[in-house]
């Protein structure tokens, strides 16, 4: 049988184990599966952000989302941050129009209102 702690080999009716020093309740063990973390980070795809595509789904919003449409299964992180880019891309292309022009007629509103107060 295997130890609880480490994984060791442990004989059946032992107490303690003689690898780690753990103690092994009722002299028995259960099976215990012992994992690799570096095969296992290899089989996990990174989920990293990529600056790259977040701009390129910034600065177009429908490349953003076909490289999120496209890449989610095989490359996560890259898609996520396609589809932030082309989330934020999207929002703001509606907003700075209406701020613009909302500016710009703000300004001429205080222009006219100025003019008048000064009397030309």
């Amino acid at each position: 049988m295997k130890c609880v702690n480490c994984g060791a080999e442990i004989a059946a009716d032992a107490t303690m184990c003689p690898a780690c020093g753990k103690t092994v309740e009722g002299g028995i063990a259960p099976e215990v599966k012992v994992v690799d973390k570096a095969t296992e980070a290899q089989e996990k795809p990174k989920k990293r952000f990529e600056f790259g595509y977040f701009i390129a789904g910034l600065l177009l919003p429908t490349l953003g989302l076909v490289l999120f449409l496209i890449d989610r299964e095989t490359f996560p992180g890259k898609a996520r941050s396609a589809g932030i880019g082309a989330i934020i891309g999207a929002v703001l292309s509606v907003i700075l129009p209406i701020v613009l022009i909302g500016g710009y007629f703000g300004f001429l509103f205080l222009f006219i209102i100025l003019m008048g107060l000064m009397g030309i």
